[in-house]
């Protein structure tokens, strides 16, 4: 498990909690929460849970996520083409 100061921007339980204060701390100095983007990575799971994942980061406001698939022995192209399936 990541440490508090660890997690952010890791896919975990607490994500949400994390960007609502990074909303708030944007607007403590006069900055548009909206214009600061954001991106969550997030270890690959199944690809049901996956694009689950994906779907739920959205909803919260992530415009960016990485999906880590290194490590299962793809090569470049079958990485590309996991990644498109998620």
């Amino acid at each position: 498990m990541l440490s508090e100061e660890q997690r952010f921007p890791f896919f975990h339980p607490k994500l949400r909690e994390d960007i609502e204060t990074v909303r708030r701390a944007a607007e403590e100095h006069g900055r548009d929460p909206e214009t600061i983007g954001i991106e969550c990575h997030m270890f690959r799971t199944g690809r049901k849970r996956q694009r689950e994942r994906v779907k739920a980061v959205a909803k919260m406001g992530v415009m960016h996520s990485v999906v880590g698939c290194m490590g299962l022995g793809l090569t470049p192209e079958t990485h590309i083409d996991e990644l498109k399936r998620i």
